[in-house]
C-alpha cells in the first residue's frame, strides 16, 4: 500500500517538491569565514583610558582611524585564510602573532613599524579592519574578546559592540542580506585576543535552476494526470 501511494500523482509531487527543497536546502553550510580580505590596521597609545573611551570602540568613527586624535595607520594590504585568531595569555602579544595565528598570511604597505598588540588596562589599542564580501543572505557567528562592529554594503551597523569589553570571549550572532562587508575588530587590554568569525550562506543564484526544475517536475506530472483522466472519459 505505501508504494502504491508513493507511485501515485500526490506521492511523486511530493517526492518531486522535497528534492527541490533539499536543493535549496544543501546550500547551506556553517564555516569559518576564509578567503582573501582588505585589511587596515591602525594603532594608538591611549594612555590608559577607560573601556569606553572612543579610540577603542569598534566603529567606524573610532578616532584612531580618523585624524580627529591619535590617527595612528600602520598597514594596508589584504589577509588571506581563515577569520579565525587566539591568542591567549601565553602567545606572543604581536600584531604579527594574532595575523598568523590560524595560518593565514597577509600581504601590503607597511606604513610604520608594529607595536605591542594591546596593552592594560586600555593602554595600548590595536584596530583591525577587515573587508569582504558575502556571497548572499547569511547567518553567523562572531566569537570575539574586546570590540567588534560589522558594517554591510550600505554602511549600516549591523552589529557588534561598540565598545571594548574585557578580555572574555563572548558571541555575537548577525545577519547581513549580502554583499560587500566591513568587520572592526578592537584589540585592547591584553591578551587573550580572540576573532572567529563562523558564516553561513545561502548561494540563491545558484540553488534557484535546482528548485525552478523541481517545480517543473510538478508541473509535468500534474499535466500528464490530467491527460490520463481525459483519456478515460
Amino acid at each position: 500500500m505505501f508504494f502504491n501511494r508513493i507511485k501515485g500523482f500526490y506521492g511523486r509531487r511530493a517526492v518531486a517538491a522535497g528534492v527541490a527543497f533539499l536543493a535549496l536546502a544543501s546550500g547551506v553550510q556553517a564555516a569559518t569565514l576564509t578567503g582573501t580580505f582588505g585589511l587596515t590596521v591602525y594603532q594608538g597609545h591611549t594612555g590608559g583610558t577607560t573601556s569606553d573611551n572612543q579610540t577603542q570602540q569598534a566603529l567606524e568613527s573610532n578616532t584612531l582611524t580618523t585624524t580627529n586624535c591619535c590617527n595612528f595607520k600602520t598597514f594596508t594590504g589584504t589577509y588571506t585564510g581563515a577569520l579565525n585568531m587566539n591568542l591567549n595569555a601565553s602567545s606572543p602579544n604581536t600584531v604579527d602573532a594574532f595575523l598568523t595565528n590560524a595560518g593565514g598570511t597577509y600581504t601590503g604597505t607597511q606604513l610604520a613599524p608594529f607595536a605591542v598588540l594591546s596593552t592594560p588596562t586600555f593602554d595600548d589599542v590595536t584596530i583591525f579592519v577587515f573587508t569582504g564580501t558575502f556571497a548572499g543572505p547569511t547567518t553567523g557567528t562572531i566569537t570575539h574578546d574586546d570590540g567588534i562592529g560589522l558594517y554591510d554594503a550600505a554602511n549600516n551597523l549591523v552589529t557588534g559592540l561598540a565598545a571594548a569589553a574585557p578580555t572574555t570571549a563572548i558571541t555575537t550572532s548577525f545577519s547581513i542580506s549580502g554583499g560587500a562587508f566591513t568587520l572592526y575588530y578592537v584589540s585592547a587590554n591584553g591578551l587573550p585576543s580572540v576573532l572567529d568569525v563562523e558564516a553561513s550562506t545561502t548561494p540563491l543564484p545558484a540553488a534557484l535552476p535546482l528548485f525552478a526544475g523541481g517545480l517543473g517536475v510538478v508541473g509535468l506530472l500534474a499535466r500528464r494526470k490530467k491527460r490520463k483522466v481525459a483519456l478515460a472519459a
